[in-house]
Order: C-alpha cells, then sequence, then structure tokens
C-alpha cells in the first residue's frame, strides 16, 4: 500500500463545517472565533493520523488501495464528514479544553455543568428547547456525548471512526 500523502503541503479548507459536527463546535459560537484555528489545526494534524480518514479518502476519489490519494482529496471527505469523525473523544476534550483555555481569550472555565451536575472545564452552550435557545453551561464530556450521538446518526454509519 503506498504511503499517505505529504500532509504539509495541502491546501486543505478549514471551515467549521469541516472541522466538527454541531455539537463539538458549540463551545465556539458564544466566542468566535476565539480558539477555532488551535482546534482545527490541532483537528487536521490528528486526524491525518487516522488510518481511516485515509481509507475515507480512497473511497471518496474511487481509488484501489495501491493507488496513490491526491492530496486535496481530504476536501472531498470534509466536505460530508468532519474531522471530528476521525478523532478519539479524549483528543477532541483535549484540543477543546486547549483551544479554551487560550491565555487572554479564555471561553472555558471549571464551572458545575447543567447536564452533569459535575464541576469540569465547562463553557456556554446553547440547545435548541422546543424552539427555544437555551444557553447552558456544558461540560467538555457531555459536549462530546451529544457529538458521540450525532456521529451515530450520520449516514456514513455512525460509530466513531477509530473506536
Amino acid at each position: 500500500m503506498p504511503d499517505e500523502p505529504d500532509v504539509s503541503q495541502i491546501p486543505v479548507e478549514l471551515t467549521p463545517q469541516r472541522v466538527y459536527c454541531p455539537a463539538h463546535g458549540e463551545h465556539f459560537r458564544a466566542n468566535w472565533p476565539t480558539g477555532f484555528l488551535t482546534f482545527g489545526i490541532h483537528a487536521f494534524q490528528k486526524a491525518t493520523e487516522n488510518p481511516k480518514l485515509w481509507d475515507a479518502c480512497r473511497k471518496a476519489a474511487d481509488l484501489s488501495a495501491i493507488e496513490q490519494i491526491p492530496p486535496t482529496t481530504i476536501n472531498l471527505v470534509t466536505e460530508h464528514t468532519p474531522l471530528c469523525y476521525f478523532l478519539q473523544r479524549s483528543d477532541i476534550i483535549k484540543m477543546l479544553r486547549d483551544a479554551g483555555t487560550l491565555e487572554g481569550a479564555a471561553w472555558l472555565r471549571i464551572a458545575r455543568c447543567d447536564l452533569c451536575g459535575i464541576p469540569r472545564f465547562a463553557g456556554p452552550y446553547s440547545i435548541d428547547n422546543v424552539g427555544r435557545i437555551q444557553t447552558l453551561t456544558v461540560c467538555l464530556e457531555c459536549a462530546c456525548d451529544a457529538g458521540e450521538r450525532i456521529h451515530r446518526a450520520h449516514p456514513t454509519g455512525g460509530v466513531w471512526p477509530n473506536t
């Protein structure tokens, strides 16, 4: 099988829709764009270490297992499946924590989560409560639980790609 492309030269499009699903990106909404670039770059770097991303690239470009993957194929995949689908839960939590606690721009703090009641890194998180938008303080773990539910409902199959 050929090596994966050199990711250092990929003209990748790191837009919010290509980087995270709605659940994993909700924490960015209140203080947009603070932390997004940090999260996006780390998500891209980590996702490119996952062979399942490259398998998805081969499938999207209709390539055999021995054909070289054109570097821009990653944009075909992330057009429909964000990078967060190729990350481990623990990596997403760490990346969100790192992005949300940047010096001078922190939007995460230790607070009691409105969903689970546990004091952890948490931040503003808007939910649609029967047509009424409600902003809660939600911890990263509960946000990842919501992300897992979104991933399972995704048309590409559902379970976290590398678990």
